[in-house]
């Protein structure tokens, strides 16, 4: 279940190799350029600043691991963002709601273009017919690979 805290064991943007809160925390934060909520995950794979992730298909005893990987996400839809560089088994926080200022894209978005993950490590435009799958509004013009300001809708 879901919690929240005031104290917090691991920062937004840690690797840690050992649990250091419990898995499925909720934390939210203010401060610096990504405002918004964070959930503490373990990552199933490597987690480059910027990479989209989903919950990974798993089963009970794995729950709460995400990748980047698309083929192996349990529901075809992006739980949220990475904040730095993680290692494959390691725990972390996923931005998954609010503001977010560096967030990977697979094809140049104007502002105010929804997102949606539909490929490996990356946003991509929407297309029609996958409204339910949108996760993001790029709120700046991306550079083809990275958009500088992103709106997170909260999924989960």
């Amino acid at each position: 279940m879901a919690s929240t805290k005031q104290v917090h064991s691991s920062a937004l943007t840690a690797s840690d190799a050992t649990q250091m809160e419990e898995l499925g925390l909720v934390r939210f934060d203010v401060t610096g350029n990504n405002r918004g909520a964070y959930v503490y995950v373990q990552a199933e794979s490597s987690i480059a600043k910027g990479n989209v992730v989903g919950w990974f298909d798993s089963t009970i005893a794995t729950a709460m691991k995400v990748t980047t990987d698309y083929s192996d996400l349990l529901v075809k839809k992006a739980l949220g963002v990475g904040l730095g560089t993680i290692s494959k088994g390691h725990f972390c926080y996923i931005q998954f709601s609010g503001l977010n200022t560096y967030v990977s894209t697979d094809a140049s978005a104007a502002a105010a273009s929804v997102l949606v993950f539909n490929k490996d490590m990356r946003a991509n435009l929407i297309a029609a017919g996958n409204e339910h799958l949108a996760f993001a509004t790029a709120m700046k013009v991306d550079s083809g690979s990275v958009c500088p300001l992103v709106m997170l809708y909260g999924a989960y």
